[in-house]
């Protein structure tokens, strides 16, 4: 009965997405998805799917427990997408991390700590995503229009973060996010910090 709609009450998420590193924190948080419901009505109750980026130098333990986080959300009816360089979505002197320090003949350095992790898993991850975006939901596909168009329809894009208690330091102050689209259309939560 339309009397009881509150139109300005928040709309629930339309979309979450698990930001997967393969690590503790986020296959704990896929492992609470899959088997506590008033989790998944919390913090996933509309789409859900989990991408990971690869960086091209993990263990080979990592790629073993991908594969069977891939045969988990299988079984579960949960989309996994495990981003690889040859899906198109790293750039190309950013394959992986080896390829990058041996083709520019450098290393890592504490002047740019975020580097590694913003060229080999968050722009990988926002490629995909909206070309994900543009074939399921037909938004537009390019510079990020279509994951504000997404927003600006449906809401925000929940990004589901795998930081602890004790990593604080690492989470994003959403006043700072430097690009306009981040702001407008992404929201980051950490499920594991809220729970603990």
């Amino acid at each position: 009965m339309l009397s009881n709609l509150d139109l300005f009450a928040p709309q629930a998420p339309r979309l979450t997405v698990l930001s997967y590193g393969a690590g503790q924190d986020s296959t704990a948080l896929l492992e609470l998805y899959f088997n506590d419901p008033a989790f998944r009505a919390k913090y996933a109750p509309g789409d859900f799917m989990v991408v990971m980026s690869d960086t091209g130098d993990e263990y080979a333990e990592t790629y073993e427990h991908v594969e069977r986080t891939k045969l988990r959300c299988a079984a579960h009816g949960v989309e996994f997408h495990f981003l690889t360089a040859d899906k198109g979505y790293h750039s190309e002197s950013w394959s992986s991390l080896l390829h990058f320090f041996r083709s520019k003949g450098t290393i890592g350095s504490k002047a740019y700590p975020k580097t590694c992790t913003d060229r080999l898993k968050l722009r990988p991850i926002y490629r995909f995503l909206e070309h994900w975006l543009s074939e399921r939901y037909g938004v537009q596909h390019g510079r990020k229009q279509g994951i504000r168009e997404f927003a600006a329809t449906y809401g925000k894009i929940q990004m589901m973060i795998g930081i602890a208690t004790g990593e604080e330091r690492r989470v994003a102050d959403p006043a700072r996010k430097g690009h306009r689209w981040y702001r407008e259309s992404i929201d980051n939560i950490y499920c594991v910090i809220a729970l603990t």
